[in-house]
This record gives structure tokens, C-alpha cells and sequence, in this order.
């Protein structure tokens, strides 16, 4: 392929330099295989006894694609360079920031809590920073390929073959009819050993395709609806253009099926592209900027002007009142030995404490203490499983009761608080000549509390907050200040992250042990495992690409075609910083990304040179 540049007709790179990316934004998505791994988690308290191994399906072998194909960008990078002797190209200014961004992430990596897990991948994550790196490598290399237009037209047509399967995938899904869970499905994505017994193998009833959960998926499509409805548009030939419009039809199903968060990044990238087009023309750039402006004051004056619902459920988000006040009524527990006893105070400024001890079975001597060390009077209401409650009618208010639970293998005492109940011992469960009381966390370990090294925790948002990520961003905030120069390392939040609040661990979760291996949020991730110099590179990054694009639209005369690719890639890239607000970056979706952003780099360059 040749093109005439000043009169001078020059020779283009072969498209067909481009297939490793194709492949990252196609065909990694797909990969879904099981790989059964050492959790390396087995010395934590709060990780469930005997779980020292896992099953993954999604996540492995991704990343491990991920990193053989950058390896293999490496190499026909180092083949064009020595070998035909190719001037790579190379944006000075800009790619600093992108540099101090892999910078700290090789070196967090190498100062990480757990360095096996930065290195490797960890436990329910398998982003670690080689991962990463890959997936810079991947974006230099697309930037690199982009040459033409037919180069652009070469790798979005290749990849729309991928996201074809998978859209197909999550079509059938949302139907009740997931390919996935039949018996070739199964056969496909798991290890002979289990094909004896695939019926053991249960699936997720939502929309996920292949890239693991519907949160991950809405991460996912907002960057391929805007490749779809480019070549939906440029495209010249009738049947490719039928092609497409099926092809539209089906991701708009999806969508709608699909993650509510995604409908919401795609309608915010394009209210925030429209906005950029409107720059054009100042007039319209005004009116717009105006009409945000009065309703952002109204809303405002609605949530902060008013005495009623809407400000009480501001000061419920912002000032954490609804998690002090209604979400955990238990301030503190503390478990000591047989004389001391099991001290639970409550928010409302009460407390208990409260002796007993177990022998054949069996609930003994229970014994409660009020606020004053006075003992209460109990009534045993159902003597089948030793159910105590308060024989005085005020203290019956507080919904506190006890009760004997032997369902896993040894006598608990219970306690109730409003429905939620908390198991305690009064030794330790494996028998190692420990004494004194216990409560059983619910990785089924005995813990003493409270735990020295619970975490800090900021009171700004509701437990129920965003799908109940509230908790999660609550403790994680306090991790941000310890993490400004170097970052905890990759995939070593769950290592950080205070997973020993077990009294609320309870309350949300009702007994079944729930870890948090991530944040939630992108944003977060980065600060709190690359560190604050990292995402501040990293920000800066994108924010240069946006203005480099707006700066270069600007340049670009109407009927353009590249008009149309640069707008959908910067939709793309755009929906998927907004969806990341909630989410986390996740070997499913981050390689396409970082591809398609790299594809947007190259069109700003092939602008550039076609200006020039």
C-alpha cells in the first residue's frame, strides 16, 4: 500500500502489523477457560478456612494472552525499528506523563505488600503490573500502526468480528438462553476432569458474555457501540452496512438489558462530545454552558435550600449521618477471657456484657450485665434452641436476644441484634488450648476483638450507596494518605484494605463472607495501589488526549471522514472513564481501552501529517 505525500509516493505500513491489536480489542474478551490456583491467602484471619485454592474462569488466561501479545508488540516494534529501519513515532510532551505513569507502576510492583500478587496477579483479580505495562505496550503499538485510513478501516473491521461473538453471546443470555451453559458451552470453558460432572458447574443468570459480570460489561460497551455506529456510517458498501445495523440493533438490545451503568457513561460521553462540537460555533457553545449552569444551580438549590427530604438525604450521603445512625447499631465488641466476659456497645450509648459457657452441647450459665455491671433477668422462650430473651420489657426494646446454634458442627451463642446475628465461643475452635471468648468472623475463623489493625474509616457515604459500595469507598478513602509517592502494588488492595471490620461484615452480608478484593472505582484502584504520582500521570494523560482531540476537531473540515472515527473513538473513551468512576480497571475490558485509545493517538497523528 502506497500513498502520494508532496508529490512523493510513499510506502505505508502493512495492515496486517495491526492483528495484535485487532486481537486485544476483539478477541481477549472472549477468552474464558478454567484455572484452578493457590490463593496464597491462607494465613489471613479474615480469608475462609480451608479455601486454599480457587477456581477462575474469566481472568487468567486473559491476562496472560494480554501479556504474550505486548510481548509480541515488542518484537515487531524491534523488527521495524532495526530492521527496515522505521522512525517510530513519538509524542514527547504528552508521553511524559504516560512514562511516570509506568514508572511507578514498576515500582510499586517492586515495593508491594505482597509482591507475588503484583507481579503474578492476585486472588479474583489477575490485573497484576506486568498486566498493565501490556496493556501501555499495546497502546504505543496501535498508535504506532495508524497510518491511513485504510489502516483505521483494517482494525475496526477485524475487531467488529470479536465483538460480534460477543454481543451474540450477551443476546442470548439476556434471552434466558446462555450458550455458555449448555453442555457444549461447558465443555468449552472447563478442564476434562470436570466433564464427569458438569452439572456441577452453576452460572450467573445476568448479562455478562464473557467478560465475567454485567459491571465489567458496562465498561465494555461503551467503547464498541461508538465503533459500531462509525462503520455503520462510513461504510460504503450496502452490505456492510445491513451488517452494522443488525449489529447496532443487537448491542442496543444488550444495552438495554444489559448494566444500567453503561446506558448512563454512553448518554454522558455523548451530552460531553456534543458539548466539544458545540465549541464551533460560540453562540451554541454559550447557550449550552448557560442551560448547564441554571441546572446545575437548581438542583443545588432543591438538595441544600431545602429543610426537607432532599437535604436530609444530602446530609445522609455526604455527612454520614445514615450509617451512624440507622445502618449499624452496634458501636464496639469486645471479647476477653472467661471473667471479663463479652462487652457490646451499642450507638444509642448502652452496653451489655454478657458470661456464659458451652459444655456437651449445650448453652451454660448465660449471664447479662447492664450498663452499671447489674445483672438482667433472662426468659427462656424456646428451651429446643436455648432462646433467651430479656424478661424486662424496656431492655426487650433494645431487639437484642440470644440463642444456641449448632448448624456447623459445634455450639455458637448467638447473639441478635435487629435481625442480625453474631456467633461467639468460648474457646478456640481448632482446640489449641486457647481461652477466653471469641467471635466467629465469618471466614469461620475465631477472632478477638476489637481487631488493633481494623482500619480507619471516613463516615461520608451510606452503606446502600451506589449498589452498596458505600462501605467500600468509606474505608478505602483513609488509604489514600498512605499511598502518595509509592502505591501498595498491583492487585494488593485486597492485601491493604481493612477486611477485619467483622461487626459490619455481619450486618451487610448476613454471615456469608464477602471480601473486598477491589475498590469500585478506577480512580481509587490507582491511587491506592500505583500511588498518587501515578494517577496524577495517568490523568493528565487523558486529559491531553481530550483537548489534543477537541484541539485537532477544530482543524478537521466538514465532510471529513476521519470527522466521524475521531468523535466515536472519543465517545468510546469517554463512556469508559465515566463507567470506571464505579468500577475498576479488570483484564475483561482494560486491553480494549487501551487499544481503541491508542487508535485515537494515531488518528490525532495521522491528522497531523495530512495537515502538514
Amino acid at each position: 500500500m502506497k500513498l502520494v505525500k508532496n508529490n512523493v509516493e510513499v510506502k505505508l505500513l502493512d495492515k496486517r502489523y495491526l492483528i495484535p491489536s485487532i486481537l486485544a480489542i476483539g478477541f481477549v474478551p472472549l477468552i474464558m477457560h478454567e484455572h484452578t490456583y493457590r490463593t496464597h491467602l491462607e494465613n489471613e484471619d479474615w480469608f475462609a478456612v480451608g479455601n486454599y485454592t480457587a477456581t477462575d474462569f474469566f481472568l487468567f488466561w486473559k491476562q496472560w494472552a494480554v501479556i504474550i501479545l505486548a510481548l509480541v508488540c515488542l518484537l515487531l516494534l524491534l523488527i521495524r525499528a532495526k530492521y527496515y529501519k522505521e522512525k517510530l513515532p513519538w509524542e514527547k510532551k504528552a508521553f511524559i506523563p504516560l512514562g511516570i505513569y509506568c514508572l511507578f507502576v514498576f515500582l510499586s510492583a517492586c515495593f508491594a505488600k505482597k509482591p507475588l500478587f503484583a507481579w503474578a496477579g492476585g486472588y479474583d483479580m489477575f490485573q497484576s503490573a506486568l498486566a498493565i505495562l501490556s496493556y501501555v505496550v499495546l497502546f504505543y503499538y496501535t498508535y504506532s500502526c495508524i497510518k491511513s485510513m485504510d489502516h483505521v478501516l483494517y482494525l475496526l473491521r477485524g475487531a467488529e468480528i470479536g465483538v460480534t461473538i460477543e454481543l451474540l453471546i450477551c443476546f442470548f443470555q439476556a434471552i434466558g438462553h446462555d450458550p455458555i451453559a449448555t453442555k457444549v458451552g461447558k465443555i468449552l470453558v472447563t478442564n476434562p476432569s470436570r466433564w464427569s460432572n458438569l452439572d456441577s458447574l452453576t452460572l450467573s443468570p445476568d448479562v455478562y458474555g464473557t467478560i465475567y459480570n454485567t459491571d465489567y460489561l458496562s465498561m465494555y460497551l461503551p467503547i464498541v457501540v461508538p465503533i459500531i455506529v462509525v462503520l455503520l456510517v462510513i461504510e460504503k458498501q450496502l452490505w456492510r452496512k445491513i451488517y452494522n445495523a443488525c449489529l447496532l440493533l443487537l448491542s442496543l438490545f444488550v444495552l438495554v438489558k444489559g448494566p444500567g451503568s453503561a446506558k448512563m457513561a454512553i448518554v454522558a460521553a455523548v451530552a460531553i462530545v456534543f458539548i466539544i462540537c458545540c465549541t464551533r460555533d460560540r453562540r451554541l457553545l454559550v447557550s449550552c454552558v448557560i442551560m448547564l449552569a441554571c441546572i446545575v444551580f437548581a438542583g443545588a438549590s432543591i438538595i441544600f435550600g431545602s429543610s426537607g427530604y432532599y437535604k436530609a438525604k444530602a446530609d445522609q450521603l455526604w455527612n454520614g449521618t445514615a450509617l451512624e445512625d440507622s445502618d449499624v447499631p452496634i458501636k464496639s465488641v469486645t471479647t476477653g477471657d472467661q471473667a471479663q466476659g463479652i462487652t457490646v456497645e451499642l450507638k444509642d450509648g448502652k452496653a451489655y456484657r454478657f458470661t456464659f459457657s458451652i459444655s456437651d452441647g449445650k448453652i451454660n450459665d448465660l449471664t447479662v450485665y447492664d450498663t452499671n455491671g447489674n445483672p438482667i433477668a433472662l426468659t427462656e422462650s424456646n428451651p429446643d434452641n436455648q432462646t433467651y430473651v430479656f424478661a424486662d420489657a424496656e431492655n426487650q426494646a433494645e431487639g437484642l436476644y440470644f440463642y444456641r446454634d449448632d448448624t456447623h458442627g459445634m455450639p455458637y451463642l448467638m447473639l441478635v441484634k435487629d435481625g442480625h446475628s453474631f456467633p461467639f465461643v468460648d474457646s478456640d475452635l481448632y482446640g489449641n488450648g486457647k481461652k477466653g471468648y471469641y467471635l466467629v468472623s465469618t471466614a469461620g475463623r475465631c477472632v478477638k476483638l476489637p481487631q488493633k489493625n481494623k482500619g480507619a474509616v471516613y463516615e461520608v457515604f451510606h452503606n446502600g450507596f451506589w449498589s452498596g459500595r458505600g462501605p467500600i469507598y468509606n474505608r478505602s478513602l483513609p488509604l489514600l494518605k498512605k499511598n502518595i509517592i509509592i502505591g501498595s502494588g498491583a492487585d494488593n488492595y485486597i492485601i491493604v484494605y481493612p477486611q477485619r471490620d467483622y461487626i459490619l461484615d455481619y450486618y451487610l452480608n448476613y454471615g456469608s463472607n464477602t471480601l473486598n478484593v477491589k475498590p469500585h472505582s478506577f480512580y481509587l484502584q490507582v491511587w491506592i495501589q500505583e500511588g498518587f504520582i501515578a494517577f496524577a500521570a495517568v490523568m493528565v494523560f487523558f486529559f491531553w488526549y481530550l483537548c489534543t482531540v477537541t484541539k485537532k476537531y477544530r482543524k478537521i473540515i466538514q465532510d471529513d471522514p476521519t470527522r466521524v472515527i475521531v468523535f466515536a473513538i472519543m465517545i468510546g473513551v469517554i463512556g469508559y472513564l465515566v463507567a470506571v468512576i464505579a468500577n475498576d480497571s479488570t483484564i475483561c475490558t482494560a486491553p480494549v481501552f487501551w487499544t481503541a485509545l491508542g487508535a485515537g493517538w494515531g488518528m490525532n497523528t495521522l491528522q497531523k501529517e495530512e495537515n502538514d
